[in-house]
């Protein structure tokens, strides 16, 4: 059998494998409309946090069927309030932040909440001197 005659023939097999390999994404994405932040535990931001503490903030989304659920995260003041890609609040140092959440499916959906850490005074961190824990 001839070379060119032989690819010839493979091409066309070849293409038809590379289509059923490629997995077409058949489900719509479904973009939330409206999120709720809620608070693990019994938390009231709006009142003076203590600094040392860690709260979870975990994001509710309507349609309950949304597949686009991710959440950006961002602190206006890392070095009182930090937070973590999975919601979780570190109180660092005494101070005010304004704690902010976007949806990236719906980037319209925000949340805001300004925390007031106060009644904290040691580093938490270990490289930083005594941790909170380690008072006397």
């Amino acid at each position: 059998m001839n070379k060119k005659f032989f690819i010839l023939l493979l091409m066309p097999a070849l293409l038809l494998l590379s289509a059923c390999n490629q997995e077409e994404d058949t489900e719509p994405k479904v973009p939330p409309t409206s999120m709720t932040i809620n608070v693990e535990g019994d938390i009231d931001l709006s009142k003076p946090q203590i600094a040392g503490t860690t709260i979870l903030l975990v994001p509710e989304f309507t349609p309950a069927n949304a597949t686009e659920t991710k959440i950006a995260w961002g602190s206006s003041n890392p070095s009182v309030v930090t937070i973590a890609d999975n919601g979780l609040l570190v109180l660092l140092n005494n101070g005010t932040a304004i704690i902010t959440a976007v949806s990236t499916g719906n980037p319209t959906l925000i949340w805001n909440v300004s925390i007031n850490v106060t009644g904290g005074t040691l580093p938490l961190r270990p490289d930083e001197g005594p941790g909170q824990n380690e008072a006397e």
